[in-house]
């Protein structure tokens, strides 16, 4: 049965940083999952630099930060706001 989820998206661009969250569902690895979005957010480099824990689109690095499960009832209430991936 799948489970949903919610992510975020760190980015770094030198000193500043920024992150997204988005959703999800998946009955595989939400990890796995989540670095495929994570590989594709910018520029679809899908070559993971381990030095900085994630992927390189021009001077930003582009890292999933955090994967959490959410009830069913969140995620209905939370796609209301936040992007579905």
């Amino acid at each position: 049965m799948s489970k949903h989820y919610i992510a975020v998206i760190e980015e770094t661009n030198g000193s500043f940083e920024y992150k997204s969250e988005f959703l999800f569902t998946t009955d595989e690895d939400p990890w796995v999952y989540g670095k495929e979005v994570a590989a594709d957010w910018r520029s679809g480099n899908t070559e993971y630099d381990s030095n900085v824990g994630g992927f390189w689109n021009e001077d930003t690095v582009i890292c999933l930060d955090a994967v959490k499960e959410i009830p069913a009832s969140d995620f209905e209430v939370l796609s209301k706001y936040l992007s579905v991936l």
